[in-house]
């Protein structure tokens, strides 16, 4: 099991300390690539620190608006899609081999994420897009979702993930935003959850019913308050793998 961060997502570089805190707690990093946060700058500090902490590399491109931070759903043809995702993963992966690096995988970010987990029309742009990158970028995605299913008909290396600070919903999709209790707060509460799907494969929705989700990568979202101690807390308990591991965080 891997850990992995969406980072990346802010446009100032003052606003970095945060992701270079977290860096050396995870395995695979997701570098916003300019649809819904980050820019050239900002691209290059994210791998030049997943570099310097030896973090895979992943760009996380999104809907085309910055606006909402790329968490609204957009009408877009299947070539406009198609081609923003192809234009942010490519400027992403220029930044990476220019520091020497190469690109590891594509994470698709917010509503995108979402839609490509639901709407089969979706998943294909996506990995259409992901296949004009090259054949070594792999694509991480929601755990039984279409995506998934697209990719693995296409033969392409799919990265099943799940999520340590969102709750589910009892198909296997993540309880929205919008609702009050879509987020995981507390630490202690988001490792129970970290520790079920390692240990017991899955875990319980939010109507109680339970859900076996096979992933073999931890998600955990970098603009969380408590990131860096979620970060942390999740690295010792991968390590760890006992089950009195919470109690000693």
């Amino acid at each position: 099991m891997e850990i992995n961060c969406d980072l990346g997502e802010y446009e100032r570089l003052s606003n970095a300390h945060k992701d270079a805190e977290i860096m050396p707690y995870i395995h695979a990093c997701n570098i916003a690539c300019g649809g819904h946060a980050g820019n050239q700058l900002t691209m290059q500090h994210s791998v030049e620190l997943a570099l310097k902490n030896a973090v895979a590399i992943g760009a996380h491109p999104s809907y085309p608006d910055a606006a909402n931070f790329g968490r609204r759903s957009m009408h877009l043809s299947e070539v406009q899609l198609y081609q923003t995702l192809v234009e942010q993963i490519k400027m992403l992966k220029s930044v990476v081999e220019a520091k020497g690096g190469r690109l590891h995988h594509v994470k698709p970010h917010g509503a995108l994420y979402n839609d490509a987990s639901d709407d089969f029309s979706v998943a294909k742009v996506v990995v259409a897009a992901v296949k004009a990158i090259g054949c070594e970028v792999k694509i991480y995605g929601q755990a039984h979702s279409a995506l998934a299913e697209v990719a693995r008909s296409a033969k392409w290396p799919f990265v099943p993930e799940g999520f340590v600070d969102r709750r589910y919903l009892s198909r296997h999709r993540l309880v929205p935003r919008a609702h009050r209790d879509a987020l995981i707060e507390g630490v202690s509460e988001q490792m129970q959850q970290a520790r079920s799907l390692i240990v017991d494969k899955g875990l319980a929705g939010n109507d109680g019913q339970w859900l076996t989700i096979e992933c073999e990568t931890l998600c955990l979202h970098g603009d969380h308050p408590d990131a860096v101690k979620t970060a942390k807390a999740l690295f010792k308990l991968i390590q760890n793998h006992q089950p009195d591991t919470l109690s000693s965080l």
